[in-house]
Formats: C-alpha cells, structure tokens, sequence
C-alpha cells in the first residue's frame, strides 16, 4: 500500500499576528497529500512555473522596449531633420507637419488592417459619444495647443523642448510615477 504523508507541525512564524498558515505551510499540506511521484512532479511544476516570467513582468518588458524603440526612431527624426534643414526659415511648417501625417498614415494603416483581420486585435468603431470625445479632444487638445505653440514659439526650439518633455514624460511612465505637474513644469522649460 502506498504510505500516507502526514504533514509535521513545526514552530516556523510567517511573521503575522494570525495564526493561518503561510504559503509555504499550505503547499507543503498540499503536497504532503500526493502521492511520493505525483509530489516530484508536482514540485517539478513549480520549479518551472518559478523560472517564467509573469504576465506583468512581460507586458512591463515590452512596454520597456517599446518606450527604448519610440525613443531611437524620435532621435532619428530629429537627428535628419537637422541635416536636411539648416535654418528654421528654410521650412514651410504645415507642409512639414501635412507630409508627416501622410507618412505616418500610410505607414500606420497596413499594420492596423494586418492586426485587425489577423484576429491579434480586433477593432470595434467607437460609439458617438466617444467620437464627440475624441473629436474634441484631437482639436483643443492637439490641433489648437500645438498651432498656438508653433506660432509664437520657434520650431527648433519647440522641437528639442519636445524631445525633452518626451524623454522626462515616459521615463516617468516606465517608472509609474507620472504626475502632471511633473509634465506640465517639464514643457516650460
């Protein structure tokens, strides 16, 4: 007959003022329980499971790689800019600003239909009362500010300032500390 395991009460405090078992009490009751290979197998589970990362571990790593790539291709962005115009005067500002959205949308689009008809993220059209937020939100909150901005600010200057409130803004959402104050001093430098 297969023997019976009895797990053994030992005077080990998890540290709290209750007196329920820890984690480590309870599988060792769990495992205590199975079967001497059902308890190796058991244990070689956990072993594994210890050695992957977590699903938040993975998504912060992504998040962080992604941040890493965001920032080479703006300092690309800029570092080009900057070879192909000498003085702020040389460039016409909306025919800029028109050519980058155009290469932005060409370039975004074949990726938004490969995700949604690849099932990896499907898109569901917004409602209307999220396409009034949007709305507003894309015309006071980006279109307004930034043409306010670049009309009494020179684009160089608004350019590096942004790539530095861009660098302050997602170290600090890497770190999850974003505080708009933070932000809101860092664009008036």
């Amino acid at each position: 007959s297969e023997p019976i395991y009895v797990p053994v009460k030992y005077d080990k405090n998890s540290g709290t003022d209750s007196d329920d078992s820890s984690d480590t009490h309870a599988e060792d009751a769990v495992l205590s329980r199975l079967s001497y290979s059902a308890s190796l197998k058991a244990e070689e589970d956990r072993l594994k499971a210890l050695s992957k990362l977590s699903v938040k571990q993975v998504a912060k790593l992504v998040g962080a790689l992604w941040a890493l790539l965001s920032s080479i291709l703006y300092a690309l962005y800029l570092v080009s800019l900057r070879r192909k115009v000498d003085h702020e005067d040389k460039l016409d500002i909306p025919m800029f600003f028109g050519f980058v959205g155009i290469i932005c949308s060409v370039i975004i689009w074949p990726g938004f239909l490969i995700l949604h008809y690849s099932k990896t993220e499907i898109f569901i059209w917004p409602t209307r009362s999220q396409w009034l937020y949007i709305t507003v939100n894309g015309l006071i909150g980006t279109v307004f500010s930034e043409f306010l901005w670049l009309w009494y600010v020179s684009y160089f200057f608004a350019a590096y300032n942004k790539c530095l409130v861009t660098s302050l803004s997602q170290k600090l959402k890497i770190k999850g500390r974003y505080d708009v104050t933070i932000a809101k001093t860092a664009s008036y430098i």
